[in-house]
C-alpha cells in the first residue's frame, strides 16, 4: 500500500477528512552568529573522515541512522558526493555518524543526511560532527529540515548550535489503495 503525503504550514488543516495528521516538519536556518570556535575531538577511539568520499560501508550506517526515523527517503545510491561533511569511523573504518552538506544553486548549504548508528547515539559524535560542519562552513548559510517530533530530539541539537525554525509545516497522510 502507498501512503500519500503532504505538506502544509503548521495554522493550516487538510480539508479532507481522509488525510490524518502525521508529524510536524520543521527548516532550520543557521543563525550566522554562533560558530565553534575550534573543531571538536570525537569521542575515542573514534578519527574523522572526510564525506568526499564516502566509505563502503556508507549505505549501512545511513540505514541503521534512520531506521527509527520517519522523515527519510530510502535510498540506495548517491547522485553526488556531498560538498561539506564530515563522519565519524571507527578503527576498524565503520561509519558512527555523520553530517553531510550539498551545495544549492543559491549559494547555500543543505544539511542532511545527518545520523548516529544507534549503537553510538548518546556519546556526543552528532553534536561533534555539527560543530564540525559549522566551524567549517564558517560565512556559509546553512540550512536542514527536521523531524520536530523526532524520537531522537535531533532538532535539540541543531537549536542548541544557533539554528532557528524558519519555518513550520505538519504533514497529512492517506493510504492509497
Amino acid at each position: 500500500m502507498e501512503v500519500l503525503q503532504i505538506g502544509l504550514p503548521a495554522d493550516e488543516t487538510v480539508g479532507d477528512v481522509r488525510f490524518e495528521r502525521a508529524y510536524p516538519v520543521w527548516t532550520m536556518t543557521h543563525d550566522g552568529i554562533s560558530w565553534p570556535e575550534r573543531e571538536p575531538e570525537l569521542v575515542a577511539p573514534l578519527e574523522y573522515c572526510g564525506a568526499d568520499d564516502l566509505p563502503r560501508d556508507f549505505q549501512h550506517a545511513y540505514e541503521q541512522a534512520y531506521r527509527d526515523q520517519r522523515l527519510v527517503e530510502p535510498r540506495n545510491s548517491w547522485d553526488r558526493s556531498p560538498d561539506q561533511g564530515a563522519l565519524a569511523v571507527t578503527p576498524d573504518g565503520q561509519v558512527a555518524g555523520f553530517v553531510l552538506g550539498f551545495s544549492q544553486p543559491d549559494g547555500s548549504i543543505e544539511l542532511g543526511p545527518i545520523g548516529t548508528v544507534p549503537t553510538w547515539r548518546g556519546r556526543g559524535v552528532c553534536t561533534a560532527l555539527l560543530a564540525t560542519v559549522l566551524y567549517r562552513s564558517r560565512g556559509l548559510h546553512l540550512h536542514l529540515t527536521v523531524d520536530g517530533e523526532s524520537p531522537t530530539r535531533a532538532h535539540e541539537l541543531y537549536l542548541r548550535h544557533g539554528f532557528r525554525i524558519t519555518e513550520r509545516l505538519v504533514r497529512y497522510e492517506v493510504q492509497l489503495s
